[in-house]
């Protein structure tokens, strides 16, 4: 049997001081999404060096409420371009779509050589220079942490991982190995999926896509998470069946905080490039959060005192229409699941 390999992180690159060929994708929709959407890019031109001026498309893949007059001022003033697309495609209620559907709908518009995902709960806090793929790299990730990744055989998921790379077409034992930064673990290839990188010459795109809608065809559900990784998963899976040639994002490009996320470290916490902050600006984490700023990112601390906890700035007409399309969703979610193999 031939030994999957252990993808090590490369060396860091060369600085430069030129605007590198990125666009920046992300999915933004009425709510609260549509307050973190405007903080993530603000924050990316004010400290993202010479990532600052790279191009930004924000999607909004689905149908639902249409963004605040405010925010399409805002994103105008940021020079960030806004497509709203609502897809045919089935699964609509699975909100974790809307990334490969703006990553498709966005390369119709995008003429730079790299595509960086970029997630809504995250702040830009220096310049991610990790996101300028090396030549030898055409698809990159971050494997912040173990969650979901198995050890190897006997593992508790590795039975999901199985049936995961029957669904892809994949033998498992090609799947690579990656060492996790927050815990030093060693799994099969699993990236967080908050934040990617790829070539968009290489059609990972399209294979992500049609990877999600395939995992979800297959009506496979892991027994602690249910489907709610199965597109994370998947990001990875699809690079490795594409044979990109893979990289690590470093966890600076990915840095975890919130409520859920054990291990913090302050040094790293200061070092960080970009803050994955999930949770943290919700009140019941904000006071925890502002203070990690204060004494590990004064200039983020003075910003995020004033902006304050989040809450849905919609307007009641858009709050119930967002309130019905969820609970909507949530019933043909859960009914889905009902019918899934468990692994």
């Amino acid at each position: 049997m031939t030994l999957a390999p252990e993808i090590l992180a490369p060396a860091p690159a060369a600085r430069t001081e030129r605007v590198p060929s990125v666009t920046v994708v992300c999915c933004v929709e009425a709510g609260p999404l549509e307050t973190t959407t405007l903080y993530m890019i603000e924050s990316l031109r004010r400290w993202g060096g010479r990532f600052a001026q790279v191009p930004v498309i924000a999607v909004t893949p689905r149908f639902g409420p249409g963004l605040k007059r405010s925010t399409h001022q805002k994103l105008n003033e940021m020079h960030v371009r806004h497509l709203r697309r609502p897809s045919t495609k089935k699964y609509a209620w699975y909100n974790f779509l809307n990334k490969p559907l703006s990553l498709n709908i966005a390369e119709e518009f995008a003429t730079t050589e790299t595509m960086v995902w970029l997630d809504a709960d995250v702040f830009v806090t220096g310049a991610p220079e990790a996101f300028d793929l090396d030549a030898n790299t055409d698809f990159a990730g971050c494997p912040s942490d173990r969650n979901l990744g198995s050890l190897g055989p006997g593992d508790r998921y590795e039975p999901y991982w199985e049936r995961m790379c029957q669904v892809h077409g994949i033998p498992l034992e090609k799947v690579p190995w990656v060492t996790t930064c927050r815990e030093g673990a060693r799994i099969r290839l699993y990236f967080n999926g908050g934040i990617l990188a790829y070539r968009k010459a290489s059609g990972y795109a399209a294979a992500y896509l049609d990877g999600c809608i395939r995992a979800l065809d297959a009506r496979v559900r892991s027994r602690d998470a249910g489907l709610f990784f199965a597109e994370q998963v998947t990001a990875g899976l699809i690079a490795v069946k594409q044979e990109l040639r893979i990289g690590l994002l470093p966890e600076e490009c990915n840095y975890a905080v919130g409520s859920k996320c054990e291990g913090v470290e302050s040094g790293k916490f200061a070092e960080a490039k970009v803050l994955h902050y999930h949770d943290s600006l919700w009140p019941h984490f904000f006071p925890q959060f502002v203070e990690m700023c204060r004494n590990g990112k004064p200039e983020l601390y003075t910003w995020v005192n004033t902006l304050g906890p989040l809450n849905n700035p919609s307007p009641p007409i858009s709050r119930t229409l967002g309130w019905v399309l969820k609970s909507i969703r949530t019933r043909k979610s859960n009914a889905f699941e009902a019918n899934c193999e468990v692994c």
